[in-house]
């Protein structure tokens, strides 16, 4: 489950076992959403209660999805997009760096919310 306070409307999120599908949060009430849920051509407006909704997993692929690069060292994957850092290594969760700060995120919708109130813009993904 997400927290409620954590989403945004923009956000995509997992709805139950539908992991194929992708579902974007439209409104936010105050005990559900409603979402956008998207097969093939078709994309439908759904209510979904909080319980329902699972965070998606950063993964490469959907990193490389939000335009973010790859640099490979020796010990780490650095992911770039506009000056934003995306470190990962093998024995720690992704840290997102900007400046002095930084942040451990795992999941797409963090990467969202923690993109946008650092460059005011909205992450551009490719699903």
């Amino acid at each position: 489950m997400i927290d409620p306070k954590q989403l945004r409307i923009g956000n995509y999120v997992q709805w139950g076992a539908e992991i194929t599908s992708h579902t974007k949060v439209m409104t936010i009430g105050l005990t559900m959403v409603s979402a956008t849920l998207s097969r093939g051509n078709t994309v439908s407006l759904i209510p979904l209660k909080f319980d329902d909704l699972e965070p998606i997993p950063l993964t490469q692929e959907l990193l490389k999805r939000c335009g973010f690069f790859p640099d490979e060292d020796d010990m780490c994957f650095y992911w770039e997009k506009n000056g934003e850092i995306i470190e990962e290594s093998l024995n720690h969760p992704p840290v997102f760096r900007h400046e002095s700060h930084q942040r451990p995120i795992t999941t797409l919708h963090q990467l969202q919310n923690l993109y946008f109130a650092l460059t005011d813009e909205e992450l551009e993904i490719k699903l």
